[in-house]
């Protein structure tokens, strides 16, 4: 498994007056996507295959920051799109991508994407904190900079769905900080956040504007994920329901899910998730019906 160090570092964001959501298709996101993961058909170096350690950590500068991240394909000649995950503090998932507590597995993250045809980009925070929240507003600057980059790389149009993922801290960086400054981020697609979810720290104004386009927010929190049961005093659950109903508020399409007894441990459960988000999800035309309950 190749390290940050032995990696590919990207070139830095260039200025650009393209607005977001608005991408050039160069030559298919299908080409472009095998080649950023490698080339798989012939087995390079960098190649992507079922395992998730196989991955390649990608580098880049984006918004005068470092940004790490790995890329897996999705091992199809005509890929739907891309599902970005950010992880919780600390950022383990990240850093263990072949464990199947979120991302590895045959039923993890990269699994359940690979198998709808998606291409998986987890990406660590560049904050030395290890969180996404703190300096979320910065963080935002930063991961809207890296999808960019990885969008050019993907040769993404706008016809191509763009999810996010995030859990505890990335899914509140998504509904908190992310969104609320990029709401054009994410045209054909959407978010799914686990653990979290808050209302937006500052003004919710700017996501009225996700309701007229083909964009799905899904929350995903255990009903015993609380306060209570969090050494932190992290009460998710609340901050869940509390994201939801402002998102709803302002007209964006979403759902909700909040199984009993579950807490802020989720191992296992983030890949049948997003999975059964990406199925209830697969046009901007069809209709989302109601996600289904992975098992524990």
């Amino acid at each position: 498994m190749h390290t940050p160090d032995e990696g590919t570092v990207l070139p830095a964001a260039q200025p650009t007056s393209r607005p977001r959501g608005r991408r050039a298709a160069v030559a298919g996101l299908a080409a472009a996507a095998l080649a950023v993961a490698g080339a798989v058909a012939a087995g390079g170096p960098a190649a992507a295959t079922d395992d998730a350690t196989t991955a390649t950590f990608q580098r880049t500068t984006a918004a005068g920051r470092t940004v790490s991240y790995h890329v897996w394909s999705a091992n199809t000649a005509d890929p739907k799109g891309v599902v970005y995950y950010l992880d919780g503090d600390g950022q383990w998932g990240f850093d263990n991508p072949a464990s199947p507590y979120a991302l590895g597995g045959s039923d993890g993250i990269v699994a359940n994407a690979r198998q709808r045809g998606f291409v998986t980009v987890a990406v660590r925070t560049p904050d030395s904190s290890g969180t996404w929240w703190r300096n979320g507003r910065d963080n935002a600057d930063v991961v809207d900079a890296m999808m960019d980059q990885v969008a050019d790389q993907l040769s993404l149009d706008s016809s191509d769905q763009e999810w996010l993922v995030g859990f505890s801290g990335g899914a509140q960086q998504i509904t908190q900080y992310f969104l609320p400054e990029y709401p054009d981020a994410v045209r054909n697609g959407g978010f799914v956040v686990l653990g979290g979810g808050g209302a937006p720290i500052a003004s919710d104004t700017g996501i009225s504007r996700m309701a007229s386009r083909d964009v799905h927010g899904h929350w995903y929190t255990g009903a015993a994920d609380t306060a209570g049961n969090s050494d932190e005093g992290y009460d998710a659950l609340g901050y869940a329901r509390a994201g939801e109903r402002a998102y709803a508020g302002r007209g964006v399409s979403t759902s909700a899910q909040y199984p009993a007894g579950v807490t802020h441990e989720l191992d296992g459960r983030f890949g049948g998730v997003v999975g059964s988000v990406l199925d209830a999800n697969p046009s901007a035309s069809t209709p989302a019906p109601e996600p289904t309950t992975p098992a524990p």
